[in-house]
């Protein structure tokens, strides 16, 4: 069950469905309703769009019953500028057989998933017909958001190959609080670094001195965490250290920090979590809808 709302979650980023509304249809035409350099977006292609997200999160709809008519379509306006940026994309990737084959082996453990909650086999063919959509639709949407997701994560991890580092690591945090000023925090922590550099040893001292929750009662470890989601100065020590070597004292916001590393690798391309490949996607999406989509987009019509 995890497994499966994993994968209609990592779906579900491309389009910001928490914000986006799918409005009662009318019989879809070719009305084209946007262009963009090499191509065009019609009204039934949008409206399929909008259904397909729809399947995934049946909320849409109640939360597009409480716009007004102009909240609604400048909610449209934006997934459709988002719908041109994954079209684009996706036109000018490469054919990759195997995601391919993961949409269409993901796919099957939604639609599992999609019938047991709606009763049977024939209640969720009415959902489809209800919707307008195939089963083609939904696994075309999954193919290009796997697709655009693959291209982000493969960029981002030419780009920025250290940002995937994991390391474990101990530390011993000296913190700067109500009980301790900047000035106390500094001398217990230059204390406790003296009895390190002594040969005491340093499981037992954090244990004793630190004051960080989620490592004091493990003697101060922390096992292939990754390095991106610590603070810059912490990252940066953790990055420089060499291995099994005590650092000096490290500041940051939360007080004094002292650091070793055991042990540090930089993550291949296919150890990646789906945590990882979903904040690549975001970055790189996002720099793209900001950075290169306005010039990409020449006409919207809705």
């Amino acid at each position: 069950m995890k497994k499966i709302n994993k994968i209609i979650l990592g779906v579900l980023l491309l389009a910001l469905v928490s914000i986006v509304g799918c409005s009662s249809q009318t019989e879809p035409t070719q009305k084209v309703i946007a262009k963009y350099e090499g191509g065009e977006v019609t009204e039934a292609e949008f409206n399929t769009f909008l259904s397909v997200m729809s399947y995934f999160d049946p909320s849409i709809q109640e939360y597009l019953e409480q716009l007004d008519k102009e909240q609604e379509k400048e909610l449209k306006t934006q997934i459709l500028k988002m719908y041109i940026g994954e079209k684009y994309l996706f036109e000018q990737a490469e054919v990759d057989p195997s995601i391919e084959e993961k949409a269409k082996t993901n796919f099957e453990i939604v639609k599992e998933k999609k019938i047991q909650e709606s009763g049977s086999k024939e209640k969720y063919n009415e959902l489809l017909n209800n919707l307008k959509i195939t089963e083609s639709d939904l696994i075309s949407y999954m193919n290009r958001y796997y697709t655009i997701e693959n291209y982000f994560v493969e960029k981002e991890y030419s780009e920025n190959r250290e940002e995937f580092t994991v390391a474990t690591v101990s530390q011993i945090l000296v913190a700067i609080n109500s009980d301790r000023n900047e000035e106390e925090a500094k001398k217990l922590a230059e204390e406790v670094l003296a009895k390190l550099k002594a040969g005491e040893d340093f499981g037992k001292l954090a244990k004793e001195y630190s004051d960080d929750p989620g490592s004091k009662d493990n003697g101060g470890i922390y096992r292939d965490a990754r390095v991106a989601f610590w603070v810059p100065e912490f990252k940066e020590a953790v990055l420089a250290l060499p291995l099994n070597e005590i650092s000096g004292l490290v500041k940051t916001d939360y007080g004094y920090h002292i650091i070793k590393v055991i042990d540090r690798k930089i993550l291949r391309i296919d150890e990646l979590s789906d945590q990882d490949r979903a904040l690549a996607y975001n970055s790189g999406f996002g720099k793209f809808i900001v950075e290169k989509l306005p010039n990409i987009i020449s006409e919207i019509n809705l």
